[in-house]
């Protein structure tokens, strides 16, 4: 029979000496004991202390399965990312975040960069912080239980070398990877929008491959925008409305707003044509709710929990910048309160009800993207509502970036170590067997 608790597990990277401190009642005997670890069952010997972490360490609680006299300890996750220099690419802070959240609920956190890992030995280095706004590369780690995908940018992550690695870590048995790769919004509308459950919160979209594909879409629809398919942070979008016998397109050069006006679809398409190879979606425009005359969206962060249970983790509002082309904060949104902007423009019993509405739409949206993408375990994506109360889907990012909502950023960190905990079947520990609480 297994039993699960929760201990403190110390590491001195200088001498990669690991300690695994106990006391009390339940306090481990040996002065020594050897422990299992990570994906590949990994044995380490450790010292085993009734005293506190020694300064100098990196500690973090841990949770240890004990079966039959043998001890797991776990899990470990690792936060993947690629090299840049002596470090890595990434958002430093934020992995900082997720490691002290893993310390508190228990879990071993770490970054570990594609080009670290010794397929022979089957380890990898592990970056820690250090306490002094650095990090302290430890050669010779386990590899984890659970990797995290966070490489940071598409061009990363799709070079050959680290295609092969994410395909190596996914065919490791006891090795659990997830948010494989970002989204192509291309393939996010075309399967949903032939998803029988959700293809109604689709805008119609179609890629942009033809005169004919821009024509189409300009005579049936006033409002259109042109969105990259790899884009991020509403970077190259562009906007284009028929007005006035005109097609005006509007796009952001920095903080700039670019106008340009067309008398036909031949002089806009060889305006645009030249767009077509770094791949453009096309898609129908949406006349969104207006917040003090201002568009806005809906974006909602979506995690797995410590059951593997789909749950919105928090809503936040984007409001359009002035003459903003989207909502995004980069392009000159600003954020705002849910109960703020929909209280304005709902009553009460209206806003209680639109957001259950809201949490059924998310949650059938989060469904029928995970039958296309089987290893999502978080994403956002941004909702537009328009006035006669229709919600509609725009995007979905499957590496999102933090919400700066204190309360969604707590249970954001917390819910990525639950399903880590949750995928490596290291149930959360109640109690303490090795309580060095």
């Amino acid at each position: 029979m297994s039993i699960t608790r929760s201990a403190i597990l110390s590491i001195r990277p200088a001498t990669q000496q690991w300690t695994l401190h106990s006391k009390g009642s339940e306090q481990l005997s040996s002065k020594e004991q050897s422990i299992q670890l990570g994906a590949e069952e990994t044995t380490r010997s450790v010292s085993v202390s009734s005293s506190a972490p020694l300064p100098g360490t990196f500690s973090t609680r841990v949770l240890v399965k004990k079966n039959l006299g043998s001890l797991t300890v776990g899990p470990l996750i690792g936060i993947l990312t690629v090299r840049r220099g002596s470090g890595f690419k990434g958002n430093q802070s934020n992995y900082i975040d997720i490691i002290n959240t893993g310390r508190k609920l228990g879990a071993l956190v770490y970054v570990m960069a594609v080009e670290d890992i010794d397929w022979t030995k089957k380890t990898t280095s592990a970056f820690l912080p250090n306490g002094k706004s650095g990090w302290t590369r430890v050669p010779d780690f386990p590899l984890p239980n659970v990797v995290y995908n966070r490489i940071p940018y598409r061009e990363d992550e799709m070079k050959t070398q680290v295609q092969k690695t994410l395909q190596k870590l996914q065919a490791i048995p006891g090795l659990r990877l997830y948010n494989r790769h970002f989204f192509n919004k291309w393939s996010l509308y075309e399967s949903l929008g032939q998803h029988e459950r959700v293809a109604s919160y689709i805008p119609e979209s179609k890629k942009l491959l033809t005169a004919k594909d821009l024509t189409d879409m300009v005579t049936k629809h006033a409002l259109i925008y042109l969105k990259p398919i790899s884009g991020k942070a509403g970077q190259g979008i562009m906007r284009l409305e028929n007005k006035a016998g005109q097609h005006i397109l509007k796009e952001r050069e920095g903080s700039r707003l670019l106008t340009k006006s067309f008398s036909n679809t031949t002089s806009l398409w060889n305006e645009l044509k030249s767009i077509v190879p770094i791949g453009y979606v096309v898609q129908e425009g949406i006349t969104l709710l207006t917040y003090k005359g201002r568009p806005f969206d809906i974006r909602v962060l979506v995690q797995k929990d410590g059951s593997g249970t789909w749950k919105p983790t928090g809503v936040g509002i984007r409001v359009a910048g002035k003459n903003g082309i989207t909502t995004h904060v980069p392009r000159g949104g600003s954020i705002a309160a849910p109960e703020v902007v929909l209280g304005k423009l709902m009553s009460s019993t209206a806003y209680s009800t639109f957001m259950k509405r809201l949490q059924t739409t998310v949650l059938e949206l989060a469904h029928a993207l995970e039958d296309n993408f089987p290893s999502l375990g978080e994403f956002s994506m941004d909702l537009g509502l328009t006035r006669d109360g229709k919600l509609w889907f725009f995007e979905a990012n499957a590496k999102p970036m933090k919400f700066d909502e204190p309360h969604i950023r707590q249970t954001s960190l917390e819910r990525i170590i639950q399903y880590g905990q949750y995928l490596s079947q290291f149930p959360a520990a109640k109690g303490g067997l090795l309580n060095g609480s």
